[in-house]
């Protein structure tokens, strides 16, 4: 499937018309409409932006059946929104802050942006131990 399949089949999965489509994605009508006029392949941005509209990442855009993903919520997903919006230094503050509340013998998930970077156990004596880092696939 195209990319513009790929969009249309999105669009009707949504019930959403063209217009509805650039209401929801601050693009344009006439932007999407030559698109498909054209057969033109939109840019990145405007990708992310479609994107955006449907709640999905690019990288859930261009999934194959082959390739699986892990659905987050709505609250997870605003969650990521505004852990991006910190600097590294509130991100470390805040990650250190939930490792201290997390029960023991937990999981700890340290990650920046879309990428895990590291999975981890706490003990009941607080021992950290690491179990993986710079986690590429993870499959649960």
């Amino acid at each position: 499937m195209d990319i513009l399949e790929k969009i249309t089949k999105l669009r009707l999965e949504q019930n959403w018309t063209e217009y509805q489509l650039a209401e929801n994605s601050g693009l344009t009508q006439s932007t999407i409409s030559s698109w498909y006029r054209k057969n033109l392949i939109p840019s990145i941005t405007s990708l992310e932006r479609i994107c955006e509209a449907f709640g999905i990442s690019l990288s859930q855009f261009f999934k194959d059946d082959t390739t699986s993903f892990t659905e987050i919520t709505q609250s997870q997903q605003e969650t990521l929104k505004r852990w991006s919006k910190l600097t590294k230094e509130q991100q470390k503050k805040l990650s250190d802050f939930l490792d201290s509340i997390l029960p023991k013998n937990s999981v700890v998930v340290r990650y920046d942006k879309d990428r895990i970077l590291m999975l981890a156990e706490v003990s009941d004596r607080g021992a950290l131990r690491i179990m993986q880092e710079d986690v590429e696939d993870v499959g649960v």
